[in-house]
């Protein structure tokens, strides 16, 4: 599975390949009893939607913690000539506010002010 979705295959695709010839399923129904279960019967959609979401969580995160990853992005943001603003309350319970603009933004705001 992991290796189509590198290969940004959706579970479309994956199906599309998973499928079984029929040659394959006319000799398992003749078969008395199963000495295996082919591979395509064993993945389902949660299997390949599992795998994307890794990959994509791999790339979003830069750290296994939602605050030091969002301070972590903020100053990538930043490094990259990113205006960013963040405000982590004292209530661990309360949202934190979170703002960027780009430099494109930036260079509109001077034009129109």
């Amino acid at each position: 599975i992991q290796e189509h979705v590198d290969k940004h295959i959706n579970w479309k695709g994956i199906k599309n390949l998973l499928r079984l010839e029929d040659t394959k399923l006319a000799e398992m129904e003749n078969q008395d009893t199963l000495s295996e279960i082919p591979v395509a019967m064993i993945i389902d959609y949660q299997d390949v939607q599992n795998a994307v979401l890794a990959k994509l969580n791999a790339v979003a995160r830069k750290h296994k913690f939602d605050k030091n990853s969002v301070i972590l992005w903020l100053e990538y943001l930043k490094e990259n000539g990113y205006e960013a603003m963040l405000d982590i309350p004292d209530n661990p319970h309360a949202p934190l506010v979170l703002a960027w603009y780009s430099p494109w933004h930036k260079k509109v705001k001077r034009e129109f002010e």
